[in-house]
């Protein structure tokens, strides 16, 4: 049962996902987002539920969720926390991104563009998005979009390792292959021992018909989805930005 002191279960929260336990992290958020919390009568150590706070939490358990590998849950969460009339603006828009994440797991890349395709209306053109947004679009087979796409995250991101890989895949599969070994070997360069440099790495040895380094394997499109995002939503919350400002433990 979640006792009602906010500051000391959030960071029960994040200590869970610090461990892997991510199922429980999800849980434990949406306990606390529905827990009626008491006002404390001391002012430095008020306690107050509001409805942002409540949406907040709601998104972290959402995004736990999706690092437990339980895409449907994070899903419905997203879809719940969207359907509130007071979720707007800027924070819609990362939550559409959010929800696009969890419908690329599920392999719906309509679904997913189109909340991209919202998010940019409400945020503007971002090169993360973009970037998200060409991987789904090459695996519809849309590889002159997706091009364009990366193209224009790289205007505005010249080194961003992700966008230099879609890029790279999206001009292998229109046949550019030198072209795509270029900018695998740029997303090496720029990135190197991160996730997307390793898999750059195995598209530019299969492309050149190479042995595979040990430990590498031929990669498929990169992954849409990856620790990363997620976590970074649930470090986001230690700041003060995010409005969970109760005592910490």
């Amino acid at each position: 049962e979640i006792e009602p002191k906010p500051g000391a279960n959030h960071c029960v929260a994040l200590a869970l996902v610090a461990q892997g336990e991510f199922s429980s992290a999800a849980r434990h958020l949406e306990a606390m987002a529905t827990t009626r919390v008491p006002v404390s009568t001391d002012r430095e150590n008020e306690w107050r539920m509001t409805e942002a706070r409540r949406i907040d939490l709601l998104a972290q358990a959402a995004n736990a969720w999706l690092l437990a590998e339980r895409s449907e849950s994070a899903h419905a969460l997203f879809s719940s926390i969207l359907s509130r009339p007071d979720v707007n603006g800027e924070a819609r828009g990362e939550l559409l991104i959010d929800r696009a994440r969890a419908l690329a797991v599920l392999d719906d890349m309509r679904g997913a563009i189109a909340d991209l395709d919202s998010a940019i209306v409400l945020l503007g053109y971002r090169a993360d998005i973009l970037t998200f947004r060409a991987g789904a679009r090459r695996s519809l087979g849309l590889f002159s979009d997706a091009l364009a796409d990366a193209d224009r995250a790289l205007k505005m991101a010249p080194n961003d390792a992700d966008a230099l890989f879609e890029r790279g895949n999206a001009r292998y599969d229109m046949g550019d292959r030198e072209g795509a070994r270029e900018d695998w070997m740029r997303a090496v360069e720029v990135a190197p021992g991160t996730l997307t440099a390793d898999a750059a790495a195995r598209n530019r040895h299969a492309s050149e018909g190479r042995p595979m380094p040990s430990g590498l394997e031929l990669s498929t499109p990169q992954e849409l989805l990856d620790q990363a995002p997620a976590l970074d939503a649930l470090d986001a919350a230690q700041q003060p930005s995010q409005a969970l400002t109760d005592p910490v433990p």
